[in-house]
């Protein structure tokens, strides 16, 4: 594939974009997950996501929609 197909060329953060979009407060616990901080002994932490995860099934959808949103709202 050519990159330079055109006269001009875009690039983009992808994965900067999905942070940019937040998740509803009712809506964390769909991204709640369970990490170790360092010691397998221990018991993991909880930690619950605020904005769209990049490896999300529908955060792309999402993104779209915001950046669409926004756009119109702007």
């Amino acid at each position: 594939m050519i990159f330079r197909h055109e006269s001009v060329a875009i690039t983009a953060d992808d994965e900067g974009m999905f942070y940019q979009v937040k998740v509803l407060t009712n809506n964390c616990d769909a991204f709640r997950c369970f990490v170790y901080c360092g010691d397998l002994y221990q018991k993991p932490v909880e930690i619950r996501m605020v904005v769209h995860i990049f490896v999300g099934i529908r955060s792309p959808s999402c993104a779209n929609f915001a950046l669409h949103r926004t756009a119109l709202d702007n």
